[in-house]
């Protein structure tokens, strides 16, 4: 067989290869996930669908947001399954409140856990009209 023959053989073997191969991780990328630290229904579970409505209306995910939910120990279960397991998760947010803040802060999530093993993306709030709080 002469060389060039083998040589296109082998560079159609390796962009076949290629294209699986970048078909297989694309496969493999996770779509944007909010952990709700509570039980469907409650004000975390709003927080997820709002972040994921405003990220989707701003064009900065392509595709619906996910919302799981993960009850447990006043928001310790969720924050020690991210700090632990998923700190390095791109595609992943987590609804958090100011009570959540001040649990860490009197580590109630654990004597080792700090408010640096998370970074904090936005805070929300609503305006009343009219002069009151």
């Amino acid at each position: 067989m002469p060389k060039s023959s083998s040589l296109r053989r082998w560079l159609a073997a390796a962009v076949a290869g290629g294209a699986l191969l970048a078909g297989a991780v694309q496969a493999q990328a996770k779509p944007p996930e909010c952990i709700a630290p509570a039980k469907p229904g409650g004000g975390y579970d709003l927080t997820c669908r709002l972040a994921a409505n405003g990220l989707q209306e701003a064009k900065l995910i392509d595709e619906p947001m996910l919302v799981t939910y993960m009850p447990g120990g006043i928001g310790a279960v969720a924050y020690n399954h991210v700090t632990g397991v998923r700190n390095d998760d791109p595609n992943l947010i987590v609804a958090a409140s100011t009570g959540a803040a001040l649990n860490l802060a009197l580590k109630k999530f654990g004597a080792k856990q700090s408010v640096d093993d998370v970074r904090c993306g936005c805070a929300g709030g609503r305006l009343r009209r009219g002069g009151g709080a």
